[in-house]
């Protein structure tokens, strides 16, 4: 039985929590794994690698669809949907630990891919269509989806989930490669309606295939010996954690300015057409070897 100065101690509370949680064997492989690695690796590719496109949109928006706004405004649309993954995963990394995998999936990936078919119905210089589809309706199925996707790698790995992390990320990063591209192609050819609703097909594809390849393995990762559960916003207190989130925050500022005015800044600054045309696709296509660095890093930090 713990003391009265046990009970008053996070860490010997951290530690009886440990000891009394279930013991999770994790396979490290497998066809179940690594089909599941493939299904995030479609999710992140679509509605991820979907959301770093938006420089397209920047470009198409403040040129022509939504011209009678500044590009400051139109950059909210895009802002707003890139908060709401990292807003909301406070909230669904805490339903997924609590077993809540495939309703996470399936509401977020349904959500994500009837507000892009909504968008594609939005009006030239309708700003709020715009907004409540792809910033407000897209952000929030971002948010369900990402945290989980990235996420259920642990179910399966353990000593390898440095590589099949970088693996599953890397299709976010292959996805802000392709759609920028489709994209850039199709707008001036077929239109603003059909060249979305053209991307959305796409994505429901990846999404549709994506949660069937998924499987879970545990109900929940970790749950303390208390009736109480586990303290949601108990890292509040970490300080090492909060300043690692502000320093992520910070260096996450240079990374993804540039991905939302850089092929607008292209064109206005009369650079090359081919040069703009793939500005954005360059950038994230060097995603693809940063998602891979997550072996390496656990190797350095000696994380097993």
């Amino acid at each position: 039985m713990a003391t009265t100065q046990e009970k008053g101690n996070p860490a010997v509370e951290m530690d009886q929590d440990v000891a009394t949680a279930p013991q999770m064997s994790v396979p490290d492989g497998g066809l179940v794994a690594w089909t599941t690695i493939a299904g995030a690796w479609l999710i992140l590719f679509a509605t991820s690698g979907y959301m770093f496109s938006f420089g397209v949109y920047e470009d198409f928006y403040v040129l022509e669809y939504l011209s009678n706004h500044s590009p400051s405004s139109i950059a909210w649309i895009g802002s707003f949907q890139l908060m709401s993954p990292f807003l909301l995963g406070i909230f669904s990394g805490k339903l997924f630990d609590d077993g809540h995998f495939h309703a996470l999936q399936i509401c977020g990936g349904t959500v994500f891919t009837l507000s892009l078919f909504m968008l594609s119905l939005a009006k030239p210089q309708q700003y709020y269509q715009i907004f409540l589809s792809q910033g407000v309706g897209m952000g929030f199925g971002l948010g369900c989806t990402y945290l989980p996707s990235a996420s259920i790698v642990s179910h399966h790995f353990a000593k390898r989930r440095g590589l099949a992390s970088g693996i599953a990320l890397s299709g976010g990063a292959v996805g802000s490669a392709v759609f920028p591209i489709m994209l850039n192609h199709l707008l001036p050819r077929i239109g603003f309606g059909q060249a979305v609703r053209a991307t959305a097909y796409v994505v429901l594809g990846c999404v549709v295939a994506g949660n069937v390849m998924m499987k879970t393995r545990f109900r929940a990762h970790y749950k303390r010996a208390d009736a109480g559960g586990s303290r949601m916003w108990g890292f509040l207190t970490d300080a090492p954690y909060m300043l690692t989130v502000l320093g992520l925050s910070l260096a996450n500022v240079g990374n993804f300015f540039p991905l939302t005015y850089i092929q607008l800044y292209a064109e206005q600054h009369s650079v090359s057409s081919s040069a703009s045309f793939y500005s954005i696709t360059s950038i994230n296509a060097a995603g693809v070897l940063g998602a891979n660095c997550g072996k390496l890093l656990r190797r350095r930090l000696r994380i097993r």
